[in-house]
């Protein structure tokens, strides 16, 4: 049976394969201080970013909420503000 936050998480993707936008709160302080744990923030999917831009990154066990650092031609590296030095 599957656990009730991987269902939430094939929930989100699929909305956001149909072009739709998904509210989600943000639950670690990897983007402190730009966005507090506990903030809603509204994703949609984007054909392109840009460095600077804050990205949500889906893996096999959740979300990630990062901002683009760098952009090269086969990667993009990412950050959570909170660890930008």
């Amino acid at each position: 049976m599957k656990n009730i936050s991987k269902i939430i998480d094939e929930i989100y993707t699929e909305k956001l394969e149909m072009g739709l936008r998904v509210c989600m709160a943000v639950s670690t302080d990897s983007m402190y201080p730009t966005i507090l744990p506990g903030s809603l923030i509204e994703i949609e999917k984007c054909k392109e970013y840009f460095e600077g831009d804050v990205i949500v990154i889906a893996t096999n066990k959740s979300f990630i909420v990062h901002r683009v650092v760098k952009i090269n031609k086969n990667m993009v590296v990412t950050k959570g503000d909170c660890s930008v030095s």
